[in-house]
């Protein structure tokens, strides 16, 4: 009985696949289509009972394009680019995960055209020491694995278009999407309050003019010839002549005759 119990142990074992270690760095989602733009977050547990995770490298895989990288409060984000301007490794530093935590990490970007899968190798950096997560999948230190297929439509971002990535500079690294996104929300805010300040004054002006008393135009200075041209005459009126009239001459009587 004993030995057919150590016969089905050994057997178990060797049927019994290796199980990688359990806190290990993820990638969610695990699954993308073909060209699609979308934001990718890195889990990273602190698998240290004494120490706390104070850094994390990235190295982009071939064919990944970069968009933006997440920039933490209390982090510092790095990211790392080719000669053509293309990202090829992100760093955050300067923040800490303590024991029995875990911490997020964003990438947004775009997966490549044909189908295949995309390992992102990381280094989890402790303060004493470092954990490399770049092996195989099924390993003791598996990398996190994107697969990338061409089934189905590329997941569309907020806006409900599929975005292309935009290039980065050779100095890109800093700025996040987080920023871009507040910035342009600040300006939107300050059109808008522009242009209900513009509207505001037209309403007042046009108000004003609206009441206002409309000034009767000046007249024209009375011409003293034509005042009294116009000057009604009464009806049979004789024009005045100043000059005196001559009474008639009375009739001068003849003498009486004698008798």
């Amino acid at each position: 009985m004993r030995r057919i119990t150590v016969l089905a142990l050994a057997a178990g074992a060797v049927l019994l696949p290796a199980v990688p270690a359990s806190a290990h760095v993820e990638i969610s989602p695990a699954t993308a289509a073909v060209k699609q733009y979308a934001t990718y977050t890195l889990t990273v547990p602190n698998e240290r009972a004494d120490q706390d995770t104070i850094g994390l490298d990235v190295t982009l895989p071939s064919g990944f394009v970069l968009g933006y990288a997440e920039q933490l409060p209390g982090w510092k984000t790095t990211v790392d680019a080719n000669p053509d301007g293309t990202a090829r490794a992100v760093h955050w530093t300067g923040g800490a995960i303590p024991p029995k935590t875990f911490g997020t990490f964003a990438l947004r970007g775009r997966t490549p055209a044909a189908a295949t899968s995309l390992a992102f190798k990381a280094v989890q950096r402790y303060q004493r020491e470092s954990e490399s997560w770049t092996g195989a999948p099924g390993s003791d230190t598996p990398a996190p694995v994107l697969t990338v297929t061409t089934s189905g439509t590329p997941a569309a971002p907020a806006g409900g278009q599929v975005a292309a990535a935009p290039p980065l500079s050779g100095s890109a690294g800093k700025a996040g999407l987080d920023s871009l996104a507040r910035s342009r929300a600040a300006l939107a805010l300050v059109l808008a309050v522009a242009a209900l300040l513009a509207l505001a004054a037209a309403g007042v002006l046009l108000a004003i003019t609206r009441r206002r008393p409309a000034v009767p135009a000046p007249k024209a200075p009375a011409d003293p010839t034509n005042e009294q041209a116009k000057t009604p005459q009464p009806h049979n009126q004789q024009p005045h002549n100043h000059q005196p009239r001559t009474p008639p001459a009375k009739p001068k009587r003849k003498p009486a005759p004698a008798r």
